[in-house]
């Protein structure tokens, strides 16, 4: 590395720091209001409970047994190789 490294880059923070300073500023002064009072908080709606659990299990024909299928339907899933690997086809 350069000499010049460990300089530049204490020069590049604190220029970053003065310039988002800066911008803050400008932005109470235009009477923009800060970004903590309109961020809402996060809620568990139904549909991602949905969307959590449908994808927890890899295999959809987990807990069943194993039956003749036609092959599209696990290569449309992306699962074409795991099974011929699992099922030694």
């Amino acid at each position: 590395m350069g000499p010049l490294l460990v300089p530049i880059s204490l020069i590049m923070m604190v220029s970053l720091a003065l310039m988002l300073l800066g911008w803050r500023t400008a932005q109470r002064a235009l009477g923009f209001a800060p970004a903590d009072d309109w961020i809402e908080e996060a809620q568990w709606q139904p549909g991602d409970q949905l969307a959590y659990l449908a994808n927890q299990a890899l295999d959809d024909t987990q807990g069943q047994w194993r039956r003749p299928e036609w092959p599209g339907r696990p290569a449309a899933r992306g699962q074409i190789f795991y099974r011929a690997w699992r099922d030694g086809m």
